[in-house]
């Protein structure tokens, strides 16, 4: 019987270990009769039952990791892929802002949106010696001062929503606020 008391011990011992306790519950007649009669024929039955049931189980631990480790990889591919293969509208633009090209469609249209707007400088002026100077300034010079001014966009921002170059609208602004501040007779405005 000492020989056959791992088989007591299983269930007391083991209750907390879900594999053996499913199988006790399964094969639980057969464990009871190698209890009662631990003879060398019930335990050989015993154990040829427990050995299809234990590579089960083993099986499906296997096949059950095999999945997870191969949908991580495929996880870790698609992350890679889409990293490297970014939507052409979420790229960056190399900006100090960190923008993508979709914000800067948005800005646009809203450029585009004040462009069609009758939102010009001399509607902002209250000075009439300032708005005798600004009705003077060509129309684009007006726009590149309302935008850069009054709607805040950058010179990058307002040469591609204007197809001109940046170079060339800040050399526009420069030369607009020179006229705005050195006046049709050369004096210096305040």
């Amino acid at each position: 019987m000492e020989r056959n008391h791992w088989i007591y011990e299983l269930k007391t011992k083991w209750k907390d270990d879900r594999l053996l306790q499913s199988f006790l519950n399964k094969y639980d007649r057969l464990y009871k009769k190698a209890l009662e009669h631990p003879v060398p024929t019930t335990l050989k039955k015993l154990d040829e039952a427990f050995q299809p049931f234990f590579f089960y189980i083993r099986f499906m631990a296997y096949v059950s990791k095999s999945i997870y480790f191969y949908v991580k990889n495929e996880m870790k591919k698609r992350y890679k892929y889409e990293q490297f293969h970014v939507l052409m509208l979420d790229k960056p633009l190399g900006d100090e802002c960190g923008r993508t090209f979709k914000e800067q469609l948005s800005t646009n249209e809203d450029i585009l949106s004040f462009l069609e707007r009758d939102d010009r400088l001399e509607q902002h002026v209250t000075s009439t010696q300032l708005y005798g100077m600004v009705k003077k300034l060509t129309e684009t010079e007006k726009t590149i001062l309302t935008l850069s001014i009054f709607h805040q966009q950058s010179d990058v921002t307002i040469a591609n929503c204007l197809d001109k170059s940046q170079q060339s609208v800040s050399k526009t602004k420069h030369r607009a606020f020179q006229k705005l501040r050195y006046g049709q007779g050369g004096e210096v405005l305040g």
